[in-house]
């Protein structure tokens, strides 16, 4: 019930019926939004290219993708976790918009929004492994260090261990550009959930709430 009072709150203040909101499933599936459905869609991005759809998606560490084609007007928005930009959600999304409204990757304009930085997402062995099967030009967002030169507050290891983050703007920010996206059309918002207090992180807070990210045309 307080998650929707919260969506309605924020639908009010941004003088709109309700947010177009998907559960979340740490997957790449894209679905196209044509109406406002009565309950959210099981995906993690969703595409559209009607007035009033708000398409909105919940992150708190995770990536937040926000697409916009000022030729064919449409939109789109994907969740991309650890397991989402492994799966390309980013590049299906694009795919997606392509294929049904006829966008070229080169007009798109991208935002990525804050999400934990690679300083702090230390990640493990399935991580790891999953990154090291991706095309050569992703890799370069995963990076190892020594651990005394780790700036994660999350855990301390050896001097002498290597430890391995994640950066995930990074990482869509590379998928972008291989699907055709222009580097100049591409704006990053670089505040840290994890380091910054004001934002929600559940590797910081566990229990936390979510931030949205909306996009809609009008």
């Amino acid at each position: 019930m307080r998650d929707q009072a919260n969506r309605d709150s924020v639908s009010k203040r941004l003088e709109i019926d309700r947010l177009v909101v998907a559960k979340q499933v740490h997957g790449s599936d894209v679905v196209l939004i044509d109406t406002a459905p009565r309950e959210p869609k099981v995906c993690d991005a969703m595409i559209a290219d009607k007035a009033d759809l708000p398409l909105t998606i919940l992150t708190a560490d995770c990536v937040p993708i926000l697409l916009f084609d000022p030729k064919t007007r449409s939109i789109g928005v994907a969740h991309a976790g650890w397991r989402g930009s492994a799966a390309m959600i980013a590049v299906k999304t694009v795919r997606a918009m392509t294929k049904r409204f006829g966008a070229k990757p080169d007009d798109l304009i991208a935002g990525i929004g804050p999400s934990i930085c690679d300083g702090c997402y230390h990640v493990g062995d399935e991580v790891i492994t999953t990154w090291g099967k991706l095309d050569k030009e992703f890799r370069p967002a995963l990076k190892s260090r020594r651990g005394a030169e780790s700036k994660t507050r999350l855990q301390r290891r050896q001097k002498t261990s290597k430890e391995y983050f994640l950066h995930l703007q990074l990482a869509n920010r590379l998928m972008l550009r291989s699907v055709g996206v222009n580097e100049k059309n591409i704006e990053t918002i670089s505040f840290c959930t994890y380091e910054t207090t004001s934002l929600f992180s559940y590797r910081r807070d566990s229990g936390c709430g979510r931030f949205a990210s909306v996009i809609a045309l009008v």
